[in-house]
């Protein structure tokens, strides 16, 4: 098996422009073909918990959370428990903002990372007789950096994203009146850039936003995090394609006319 190459991790700050940051390291998650490497939420929301991509343990701030990522086949599940953004009454604004990173790296050197896709569910609630003022949003974005394919290292390529939502990302009064689900879904295509990767960086930023007028209220919620999720593929090898071959010109040969 490669050893895992981690390399330094650039952030993307997407919250108020200031220090504050709250950093919690989940370790190394190892899937079927892929390993997420250093899994790391921070929080960049003063005010919040550290751990909103999961969840928190009873004392806050203190650099450990109740809950961890779950790995299953090639992919990362989450269950965030306080992903949330509340604005009540006039002039009420909230804003939370969590980055996620991981490097991702082939469990062997025959395969390659292909796609990368997140998934994203959850809710927004809307109370009150307001105007647009009165409003809550979801956004996804970041890159993905490639630093390595078969051939081994690589200057970086660095492959921007940004999520779409359904039915949308900002929801308002008076139109959103009430509870509405949201989904959100990023898909990165990386071997259309990098054909042959074999290590890349995620470095992915969520941000909700609520705010209210008088007599109202906002709240937007992240429910579940589907992903990173990992397409792959594995690279025959040499054995391996050799005994294909042969068995291909087999068959050919069996069904050449007036062969026996």
């Amino acid at each position: 098996m490669r050893t895992l190459s981690l390399i330094a991790l650039v952030a993307v700050f997407v919250a108020a422009p200031g220090a504050f940051a709250l950093s919690v390291n989940h370790g190394n998650f190892v899937g079927t073909n892929v390993t997420f490497g250093s899994v790391t939420e921070t929080t960049q929301s003063p005010g919040d918990s550290e751990c909103l991509f999961t969840s928190d343990n009873a004392n806050p701030n203190d650099g450990a959370c109740a809950t961890s990522p779950t790995v299953i086949g090639d992919q990362l599940l989450f269950f965030p428990a306080a992903f949330t953004a509340t604005a009540t009454g006039a002039g009420g604004a909230d804003t939370t903002a969590s980055q996620l990173q991981t490097t991702i790296t082939g469990n062997t050197s025959l395969v390659t990372v292909d796609q990368l896709r997140i998934d994203e569910f959850g809710d927004v609630i809307l109370a009150g007789v307001g105007t647009p003022v009165t409003n809550a949003s979801v956004s996804m974005s970041g890159f993905v950096t490639v630093t390595q394919d078969t051939s081994g290292f690589i200057v970086p390529v660095i492959i921007p994203f940004t999520g779409t939502f359904t039915p949308k990302g900002t929801y308002s009064l008076s139109g959103d009146l009430g509870t509405t689900l949201w989904s959100g879904t990023v898909l990165v295509d990386v071997a259309s850039s990098v054909p042959n990767a074999t290590v890349a960086t995620l470095s992915f930023n969520n941000v909700l936003n609520a705010f209210s007028e008088a007599g109202t209220s906002a709240t937007i919620q992240k429910k579940v995090a589907s992903g990173p999720a990992i397409a792959v593929t594995i690279i025959p090898e040499p054995a391996t394609g050799a005994l294909l071959g042969i068995g291909l010109l087999g068959l050919f040969l069996l069904k050449r006319p007036g062969a026996r």
